[in-house]
């Protein structure tokens, strides 16, 4: 306020106390806080309708300059550290009629809203920050920063809708065109990543293992090492649903060399999941479907272990839908149903529609395997519309063999 108002910070502090807070009541302090080498005092309005009248008495040039003024001390007093503030900026800066500004804060926003793990408020400021770049030159800054929100909101929506889903299609698209007009920049790495993850799960595994390679070659190149994980990550899910063991565990393996539990703890947040976990579960179909069950296992709890440790919301109810999995392939019920209805749980908290489906089905099969046949087809019936709903074609036949088991359970049933 002493700084939009160009006075002393302790004319500021008279003013609000003195005046605003003890003579008019308008006001009350709510005490000190440390940024920094600074200490500020906070003030807040006794009632938002306070706050209300002033701002609707204000005209719109006022308006516009007190925001623009607003935004531009927070900035020096926050300096490098504005995540906490991105979202105040962006509504400054919009306000103030400065929109590549307030783009590049939605998005600074957006980024730290999917660590926090809101998926949701992330994709409102992502799409508020695309919105705001409707204003601007078709240029190459504007472009620049549609690439980082488009690539951004893909990530979200991932959590948010499921990797097939049209909006992560149409996102991840977007990105690449755009960087084929800045010509493709490292920023091209996690676009190709994010429409492969939205290619195999969509059912497009050839077209998936072909982008696989350049992302293996560029991030080599730039010496990325996260996304060269996560390509090895990609290349080994992709050869294992072509059903190429071998070379499926070997890309698995290296993904495992390669992660650094210190290092790259942030690519749960930049890959939408981490890829160090979901290694250890795809490790334990393949072992499984090499005829080594019981080596499996170890990885099994390896992934869930790491899961719960990483604290990462998607991770973690990914985990367990992998888990649940390969209790089915291991016909251990009881625990297939323990770990379906732990990843319903976390992916219900979470909003993730994707594992809220593939869980579903998996906790039918497990009901009817243990004798509540006809709960347990209707589960798997409920569970395979909401998987076929978010575009996911990856493993239609696989559940629809499970509901076809639990039909013919039910057959045996009736006979005897």
């Amino acid at each position: 306020v002493a700084r939009v108002e160009t006075m002393s910070e302790a004319e500021a502090i008279r003013q609000l106390s003195n005046e605003l807070q003890r003579r008019h009541r308008l006001v009350s302090d709510l005490g000190l806080v440390q940024l920094g080498p600074l200490q500020l005092s906070l003030y807040r309005f006794v009632h938002n309708l306070f706050q209300q009248y002033l701002y609707g008495s204000l005209d719109e040039v006022e308006r516009a300059c007190l925001h623009r003024y607003m935004g531009q001390a927070l900035e020096e007093l926050f300096a490098a550290g504005t995540d906490e503030v991105a979202a105040q900026l962006a509504r400054h800066f919009e306000e103030g009629g400065m929109p590549a500004k307030a783009a590049a804060y939605r998005l600074q926003a957006g980024n730290r809203a999917q660590q926090m793990s809101a998926y949701q408020e992330a994709i409102s400021h992502l799409t508020v920050g695309l919105e705001l770049l409707a204003e601007l030159p078709a240029e190459a800054e504007r472009w620049q920063l549609e690439l980082g929100l488009q690539t951004s909101l893909g990530t979200a929506q991932i959590a948010a809708h499921g990797y097939a889903s049209p909006q992560v299609e149409q996102s991840y698209s977007r990105a690449r065109e755009l960087c084929h007009r800045l010509g493709d920049p490292p920023d091209v790495i996690p676009v190709l990543f994010g429409l492969c993850l939205y290619y195999m799960v969509h059912g497009e595994i050839g077209r998936a293992l072909g982008e696989e390679e350049r992302i293996l070659s560029l991030a080599q190149q730039a010496g990325e090492v996260g996304y060269l994980i996560g390509g090895h990550f990609l290349r080994g899910a992709s050869l294992l649903y072509r059903a190429d063991l071998q070379r499926s565990r070997s890309h698995l393996e290296q993904v495992a060399a390669l992660y650094d539990q210190n290092r790259d703890r942030d690519l749960a947040h930049r890959q939408g999941h981490d890829p160090a976990v979901v290694l250890s579960l795809y490790l334990s179909w393949v072992l499984w479907f090499q005829g080594y069950p019981l080596q499996g296992v170890p990885k099994m709890e390896a992934g869930l272990k790491l899961a719960k440790a990483l604290n990462h919301p998607h991770t973690n109810t990914l985990a367990h839908f992998f888990a649940s999995t390969f209790n089915q392939l291991m016909r251990q019920w009881a625990e297939c149903q323990e770990h379906a209805e732990t990843a319903l749980r976390l992916a219900g908290q979470g909003q993730f529609p994707f594992w809220h489906a593939g869980c579903t089905m998996l906790r039918g099969s497990a009901l009817a395997h243990q004798g509540e046949v006809e709960e347990g087809i209707e589960v798997l019936q409920e569970g395979l519309a909401a998987w076929e709903a978010t575009g996911t074609q990856l493993a239609l036949p696989y559940f629809r063999a499970r509901l076809a088991e639990a039909y013919l359970l039910a057959g045996k049933r009736e006979d005897g």
